[in-house]
This record gives C-alpha cells, sequence and structure tokens, in this order.
C-alpha cells in the first residue's frame, strides 16, 4: 500500500534552471522523430499547442502546494516547449509524443539545465482541456503507469489548457531574467514580443522592461510608411501595452 503524500514547498520542487536567453531561441527538431510516429499523433499535437497551466503536481509521492504553481505555465509551439513561471523561464526545449501506444507516449529533450540533452520520458493522457503526465527521471525508463509513489523520483503533473484571450496575448509577450552585460551576479528583466523579437527592453523589473520595449516599438512604428506593416505593428503594440497594465 502507498503512503498518503505529504506537503513540500516549492524548492522541493524538481529543480528546473532558469534560463537567460529568449525561450522562443529552441534548439533543432528531436532526434528521434519517426515520420510514421508524427503521422499518426498529430491530432494529438494539434491539440497540445498553446498554453497549459499546471494545477497539480505529484513528486515522489510529495503533493506539491498549489500556491507553488500559480504561475506556473507550458507553451507548446508546434514541436517546441518552454516551461515558464512569472517572468522567468525555467525550460525549453523540443518534445516528440506517440499517440499510438496505451498509455501514450511523451519525450522532451530539454535545451538548457542540468539534464541538457538528457531525454525525459514519459506518458500521458489527455481529456478535452485537461493534460495529466507522468515522467520518469532523465535516463531512466519510461513510467507504465500514472503514479509517484515514494522512492520512485517519478512525477505526475495535470494542467489544463489556458483559452481566455487575456493568457494568449500574454503569451505573445515574452518575459525574462538575464545577467546584466557588464555587471556579473546582477540580474534584470529583458521584455520582447514574439513577433519582433530583434527589438526588446531591459530593466530592473519586467514592467520597467516593457515600458523601454513600447518606446522602441513607437519609434519603429514612425519609421514605417508601408499600411500593412503599420497594422501588425500597431497590434503589437497594444498587446505590449496590455502587458504594461497588467504587470504595473
Amino acid at each position: 500500500m502507498s503512503s498518503k503524500p505529504t506537503s513540500v514547498n516549492s524548492a522541493q520542487m524538481p529543480q528546473e534552471k532558469p534560463d537567460a536567453d529568449s525561450p522562443m531561441a529552441f534548439p533543432a527538431p528531436h532526434p528521434r522523430t519517426s515520420d510514421a510516429i508524427k503521422g499518426n499523433s498529430d491530432q494529438d499535437l494539434e491539440r497540445l499547442q498553446g498554453t497549459w497551466r499546471s494545477i497539480a503536481m505529484v513528486f515522489d509521492g510529495r503533493r506539491i502546494p498549489p500556491a507553488a504553481l500559480e504561475h506556473r505555465r507550458i507553451i507548446v509551439i508546434d514541436d517546441k516547449f518552454a516551461v515558464v513561471d512569472k517572468d522567468r523561464t525555467l525550460r525549453r526545449g523540443t518534445l516528440q509524443i506517440n499517440a499510438t501506444t496505451t498509455p501514450r507516449q511523451i519525450d522532451t529533450l530539454p535545451a538548457d539545465g542540468p539534464n541538457t540533452g538528457k531525454i525525459n520520458q514519459g506518458i500521458y493522457e489527455l481529456a478535452n482541456d485537461i493534460l495529466r503526465i507522468c515522467w520518469a527521471p532523465p535516463g531512466e525508463p519510461r513510467p507504465t503507469n500514472f503514479s509517484s509513489e515514494p522512492g520512485s523520483k517519478q512525477w505526475t503533473v495535470t494542467d489544463q489548457k489556458e483559452t481566455s484571450d487575456m493568457m494568449a496575448e500574454l503569451s505573445r509577450v515574452i518575459a525574462v531574467t538575464c545577467e546584466s552585460p557588464g555587471c556579473p551576479g546582477v540580474h534584470q528583466s529583458r521584455v520582447h514580443h514574439r513577433d519582433f523579437p530583434e527589438l526588446y527592453g531591459e530593466g530592473e523589473t519586467p514592467y520597467d522592461a516593457a515600458l523601454i520595449l513600447l518606446k522602441h516599438l513607437l519609434t519603429e512604428s514612425g519609421m514605417i510608411a508601408d499600411g500593412w506593416h503599420h497594422e501588425i505593428l500597431d497590434q503589437v503594440i497594444a498587446e505590449v501595452r496590455s502587458f504594461v497594465d497588467r504587470v504595473s
């Protein structure tokens, strides 16, 4: 009989290393991708696209408090993913799914952090807007069931898809924490829009950085004569303004 999970704080969660670069600078496609498997799994991969909010996690038999998951989001675009928490990118990489097995299989290949290049094997189930995954530690055999018993070092995560317009909008404005140039150990916020990654703002907080980005975008807008490009940039400016309002 399994023991009852005990509560732990966020410091006891599986550690993920914050990334200093843009979460959209993804690595090359997963090296194990099979055309046959990919073809059979396209429908599930399409359903995974978007932003997911973590609503429950059990790690090695210990239940993670909901408060520790409040700002944890997983963003999936094509076969790439990023795990973010507020203004930090915790992890990014590529993923592969196989919907032809029972249970269905998912692999991720981290692009940064202590497990870079080590395939994480897991199983998943997808029902409407709820995604449940059970992960094995990097390099360990794939789980055979959705459990996280004490001593197994496996963890299960339940995510719910974000469907609100607000979250879709915020996922297009990327905020990361990076080291300040010329000041080792001093970190600052960097904010950019997904459609214009070459333009960014840096500041002490995401709010400060977003204001600087907004200034750059407005300057760029004044230099564009083409009406079609103006429409695109106006939409980007509106989304960054909305981001500023929400983080102020």
